[in-house]
C-alpha cells in the first residue's frame, strides 16, 4: 500500500518540494531501524523523481519545466544540507542501508557539499601530512633509533606527540558520537574493519615509546623488531584509508577489494585449514620415515 501510494503522481511531486524536509527527517534517522530505514525510502524516491513526472500530462517537457525540475532539485538537497546530523547518522547503518543512501543524488549532494569545505579539506590534507610524517618518524625509529641511541629521544618525541594527536582526534569522534546517539557507539567503532585497524594503528604507535625506552639498546631483539614491523603495516594501512577518502575511483578500488575478501573469507579458513593438514600429516610422515 505504501508503494502505492508514493507512486501517485502527486506525492512524486511533493517528494521535490524543499517543505517536505523538516527536523523529522535527523529525528528518524538516529532512532535507527524501521524510522530510519524510511527515511533512506524517502531519499531513493525522491532522488528518483524524473522531469517528465514533473511536467504532468505534457509529454515532451519544455525549457520551462527543465528549469523548474533543475531549480526544486537545487531547494531540496541545500534544505536537506541545512540539516546536522544526516549523515553521521547514516554511517551507523548497516553496510547495505549505508550503500542504498551514498547512491542516490540527494546524498551525494550532502557529501559534496560537506567536503567541499575549506575546513573540512584543510583538515583532511593536514591529517594526511601528520600521518605521513608519522610514518617516516616511525620508520627512523624503528630503524636508526635502536641502533644509535643518541638518537632515541627525538624520534620518540615525534612518534609520542604525533601519536597522542591522533589519539585525541579519535577520542573527539568518541564524545560526537555519544552526543549524537550513544547506543550506536559501539556499532560505529567495532563494526568498521577501518575503525578497528586505526585504533589498533594508534595503540601500538604509543607503545612503541615504552618499546624504544626497554629495547632500544638491544639489536638482538627479535620481539622489538617485531612489533615495529607489525605497526609499520598497520600504518600502511591508514595511509590507505586516508586516500580513499580523497579520491572516489580509488574509494571504489578499495571497497570493492574488501568485498571480494569478505566474500571468500569462509573459503580462505578452509582453504588455510586444509593446508595445515597436509603440514602436519606431512610432518608426522617426515618424523616416522626419520625413524625408520
Amino acid at each position: 500500500k505504501r508503494q502505492e501510494i508514493f507512486a501517485l503522481p502527486l506525492i512524486r511531486v511533493v517528494l521535490l518540494r524543499k517543505e517536505s524536509v523538516g527536523t523529522w527527517i535527523v529525528s528518524m534517522l538516529e532512532a535507527q531501524g524501521v524510522p530510519g530505514q524510511r527515511v533512506i525510502d524517502y531519499f531513493v524516491m525522491a532522488s528518483d523523481v524524473t522531469i517528465r513526472e514533473c511536467a504532468g500530462s505534457r509529454s515532451i517537457p519544455t525549457l520551462s519545466d527543465n528549469e523548474l525540475f533543475a531549480r526544486r532539485r537545487s531547494e531540496l538537497c541545500e534544505a536537506l544540507t541545512k540539516h546536522q546530523g544526516i549523515i553521521p547518522s547514516i554511517a551507523l547503518y548497516s553496510d547495505h542501508e549505508k550503500e542504498r543512501a551514498s547512491t542516490t543524488s540527494i546524498v551525494k549532494h550532502i557529501l559534496y557539499t560537506e567536503l567541499s569545505k575549506p575546513f573540512v579539506v584543510a583538515n583532511i590534507i593536514f591529517d594526511l601530512l601528520s600521518h605521513i610524517y608519522l610514518m617516516l618518524q616511525y620508520y627512523a625509529g624503528a630503524t636508526v633509533a635502536q641502533s644509535e641511541a643518541e638518537y632515541r629521544e627525538d624520534y620518540l618525541a615525534g612518534v609520542n606527540f604525533l601519536g597522542v594527536y591522533f589519539l585525541a582526534r579519535k577520542l573527539s569522534e568518541v564524545a560526537s558520537m555519544i552526543k549524537l546517539s550513544p547506543r550506536s557507539l559501539r556499532s560505529y567503532f567495532f563494526n568498521s574493519a577501518w575503525n578497528i585497524l586505526d585504533i589498533l594503528a594508534i595503540s601500538m604507535t604509543l607503545a612503541t615509546g615504552a618499546l624504544v625506552t626497554e629495547f632500544g639498546d638491544d639489536k638482538n631483539s627479535s620481539t622489538n623488531g617485531s612489533v615495529f614491523a607489525f605497526t609499520m603495516g598497520l600504518l600502511w594501512i591508514k595511509f590507505i584509508g586516508y586516500l580513499k577518502s580523497l579520491n572516489v575511483r580509488f574509494a571504489t578500488f578499495i571497497l570493492a577489494i574488501v568485498q571480494i575478501v569478505r566474500d571468500v573469507f569462509w573459503f580462505l579458513v578452509l582453504l588455510v585449514i586444509f593446508a595445515l593438514a597436509t603440514i602436519n600429516m606431512l610432518h608426522i610422515l617426515f618424523l616416522s620415515q626419520r625413524k625408520l
